[in-house]
């Protein structure tokens, strides 16, 4: 990004420090609510977010290091597409 250093945060706090989860978690959660989509996390994000990049053809070896998932889970096996035998 622009004018930001690779230390930078993406998303900062008061002061350019680092946003504590539970402030994200609070504040995500009263958006989440004021869009009508209560009950969706941060969480919920994150594993629609793996979902999808296995669907578009990532390999899970990418989604694992995206993510820093050291072992592959067996609830993906669904979303890769199965070699013809």
């Amino acid at each position: 990004m622009y004018g930001r250093s690779p230390d930078d945060c993406l998303f900062p706090g008061p002061g350019g420090k680092p946003l504590r989860n539970d402030y994200l978690s609070w504040r995500f959660d009263k958006a989440a609510e004021k869009a009508g989509l209560a009950g969706i996390t941060i969480k919920t994000l994150r594993h629609t977010a793996g979902s999808l990049a296995l669907q578009a053809g990532a390999s899970v070896g990418t989604v694992q290091k995206l993510f820093g998932a050291p072992q592959r889970h067996h609830h993906d096996e669904h979303l890769q597409p199965h070699a013809a035998g």
